[in-house]
């Protein structure tokens, strides 16, 4: 088995990772990472007067000696885009070669660099049958914290025709931004690159719906699980929500549906001026967190447990 490096390239490129914004790159990377056995940590530089850094560091293994490889995503702004014979941020191969913003700098490298870590996995004992992983994804959550931007800016806007535009998009982006990633799970599962590990055994990532209870009482009980139901998933019910599908639930294919109108929501959101990306990355560090005081206060209860 051979990992494709212009496919890992190609995932890389069509990130719009422009510093200092990550642009999905490093999300990409984590979960190729984390599907190899990968111990993947996330960390975010800050500094006085600066944008914060998102970084990654990864390590698999405890013996000497250490290897490491040290890159970088960002790139530098493409300029006008229209002046490009390849758009920067679609990853073409045309002929022999491979366009895009980063392809012969450090994307490129990264990309190599991973796949060359796969092959050794693959030839050297790493058995990729016994790495079994989810990607977990906020739902409610998003609208939750997208809603109340919406609501600021409903208080503070005049402009009758952006208010309008506003309106429409509550209680819309938790449910696209969950069909986007997995329209992204199925092109990562349709390349020749995931064949060959689907070959050797490899268990699909699933895609894991989580925060699936409605935040906002004037949204049906059920649509964050009526609307994300679909193969190779997984989604974390609340009991109050299990019941409520159980009782008046919609159960169909749904997942796969609507992605059109998913691309046209969160497109619409950021010429409303509200970042998904920004929204995505604190909700991620809220959870972290959140996950890190829920985890020590295990351990602290396990403490306790066996002192008395």
């Amino acid at each position: 088995m051979t990992a494709d490096p212009v496919a890992i390239a190609r995932d890389l490129l069509r990130c719009r990772s422009v510093t200092p914004a990550e642009g999905g790159a490093l999300k990409f990377l984590e979960a190729t990472l984390k599907a190899a056995g990968f111990t993947v940590h996330r960390m975010t530089f800050k500094e006085p007067g600066a944008d914060d850094v998102e970084n990654l560091y990864a390590c698999i293994g405890t013996a000497s000696p250490h290897l490491t490889f040290a890159g970088h995503t960002d790139v530098v702004p493409p300029g006008d885009e229209k002046a490009w014979k390849h758009p920067p941020f679609a990853g073409e191969v045309d002929g022999t070669e491979l366009y895009g913003r980063g392809a012969v700098d450090m994307k490129g490298g990264i990309a190599c660099a991973v796949a060359a870590v796969l092959d050794h996995l693959a030839a050297n004992g790493g058995n990729v049958a016994e790495v079994n992983s989810v990607a977990s994804f906020f739902v409610s959550r998003v609208d939750a914290k997208v809603d109340a931007t919406i609501d600021r800016r409903l208080s503070e806007e005049s402009d009758v025709d952006l208010l309008g535009r506003l309106n429409a998009l509550r209680g819309t982006i938790g449910i696209a931004n969950s069909k986007i990633a997995f329209e992204q799970f199925r092109l990562l599962h349709s390349s020749t690159r995931w064949d060959r590990l689907a070959n050797a055994g490899a268990a699909p990532q699933r895609c894991l719906w989580a925060s699936t209870s409605v935040k906002d009482p004037r949204y049906a009980d059920t649509m964050y699980v009526d609307n994300l139901i679909g193969p190779d998933t997984v989604d974390t019910m609340p009991e109050a929500t299990l019941e409520a599908l159980a009782d008046h639930g919609e159960v169909r294919a749904s997942l796969t549906t609507g992605l059109t109108e998913a691309h046209a929501q969160v497109d619409e959101l950021e010429r409303c001026g509200i970042s998904l990306n920004r929204v995505t990355d604190e909700l991620e560090h809220e959870g972290i967190a959140a996950f890190g005081r829920s985890y020590q206060e295990l351990r602290d209860a396990l403490v306790r447990a066996s002192a008395g």
